[in-house]
This record gives C-alpha cells, sequence and structure tokens, in this order.
C-alpha cells in the first residue's frame, strides 16, 4: 500500500504542475498493465504536448483494482473541495478539469484499465 500512495501522490503533483501552467490546456495521465521481468505491473505515462512533456514510469504496483480505487477516492476527496476544480469520473477515466482566472481551462485525463 505504501506504492500505492507514492504513485497517488506523484499523479496529485503533476495534476497540480499540469494545471498551473497557464500554457497547458490538456494533458493526459495513463495508467497501463505491462509486463517488467516477467511479472504484470502497472505503468504510468503522462503526456502534456503544449510543453512537449513526456514521462513514463513502472510504478512497480501489481494491485491494479486497488490502485485504481485509492487513485479515484485521494483525487476526490482532493480536488471536490477545491471551487477551481471539477471532477469527472466516467467508465475507465477520470477527468480534472480546472478553471484558470488568467487563463483557459486545464483538462487532465487520467486513463487506466481494470
Amino acid at each position: 500500500m505504501d506504492n500505492i500512495n507514492k504513485v497517488i501522490n506523484l499523479t496529485i503533483e503533476y495534476i497540480d504542475q499540469i494545471t498551473s501552467d497557464g500554457r497547458v490546456t490538456s494533458g493526459l495521465i495513463k495508467f497501463s498493465s505491462k509486463t517488467v521481468d516477467k511479472e504484470e505491473t502497472i505503468s504510468m505515462d503522462i503526456y502534456v504536448l503544449q510543453t512537449n512533456f513526456i514521462r513514463h514510469f513502472n510504478t512497480h504496483i501489481k494491485e491494479k483494482e486497488n490502485f485504481i480505487n485509492a487513485l479515484k477516492e485521494k483525487i476526490n476527496q482532493k480536488y471536490s473541495k477545491i471551487k477551481d476544480f471539477k471532477i469527472e469520473i466516467i467508465e475507465n477515466k477520470i477527468i480534472v478539469t480546472r478553471q484558470r482566472p488568467n487563463a483557459k481551462p486545464c483538462a487532465i485525463t487520467i486513463t487506466y484499465e481494470m
């Protein structure tokens, strides 16, 4: 569970950083299954095309369902209380949209496989 919390906190940190950049109006964080050293784990890929920012991580997390449920809960807890943010959870994705007073809104789409 400790690694799950680290990856969730990293995800939230990226959401905060990306939505704070006034040049950026969208981004994608994608969680998918990958086989690493003959074990299936979750990978995290981050794409912000407007700034040419791309990062790939092996999270070393094997408990996909526990991770996704904890991620949805933590994102909802954090951003549902902040008036500038809107959270939508639709099928296999979470959309976090930040309304910014001096820039266009920024939407981060988080996708995952179940």
